[in-house]
């Protein structure tokens, strides 16, 4: 039993696989966290507004790259010597296209529910979702073209740890959220 583990996390696809799937399994428990302490703290109707905000942003967050973390994984997992470059293009591109999209989000959404979603939660929440967390998404794909998918799992796991606190202090620190 001690010769096959020790082959296993010898064995850079095994160790790298058991990161991924560690770092899923913490995020998805994280996640129910968040949600049901969001959901508790907001109330139905506060609730609707939040999750029709982060859905409007989530139809258009995928394209805030629009593949640019791809070429980055393709180009850098055969040259890494052009990892300069091709970073700096997806982080610059992503922060454009993310903004752009976002402010096409918040006037189409004024057309939608005019003022019955607060901008400034629309405007947050397409902060991060749109730039940010695809500025994550570039560097785990960053990290993935390098082959280091321990710092992948970590960046995930970081990520639902601080959206669990911010809900928590959402939870127990704001009276009328």
């Amino acid at each position: 039993m001690t010769s096959l583990m020790r082959s296993l996390t010898q064995n850079v696809l095994a160790r790298n696989t058991f990161w991924m799937l560690g770092g899923q399994g913490v995020r998805v428990l994280l996640q129910a966290v968040y949600f049901i302490l969001i959901a508790r703290a907001l109330g139905a109707q506060q609730y609707g507004a939040f999750v029709g905000a982060v859905s409007l942003v989530a139809l258009i967050a995928p394209f805030a790259s629009w593949g640019t973390g791809f070429i980055l994984v393709k180009e850098v997992a055969r040259n890494r010597s052009t990892f300069g470059q091709y970073w700096g293009a997806a982080l610059g591109f992503t922060v454009l296209a993310g903004s752009i999209l976002l402010c096409l989000v918040l006037i189409v959404s004024h057309a939608i529910w005019g003022n019955s979603v607060p901008l400034m939660a629309l405007l947050l929440v397409g902060i991060s979702d749109a730039v940010v967390i695809r500025i994550l998404e570039l560097a785990v794909q960053a990290f993935t073209a390098v082959e280091a998918l321990r710092k992948c799992a970590e960046i995930n796991i970081v990520l639902s740890v601080t959206r669990t606190l911010a809900a928590t202090c959402l939870f127990f620190g704001v009276h009328s959220p």
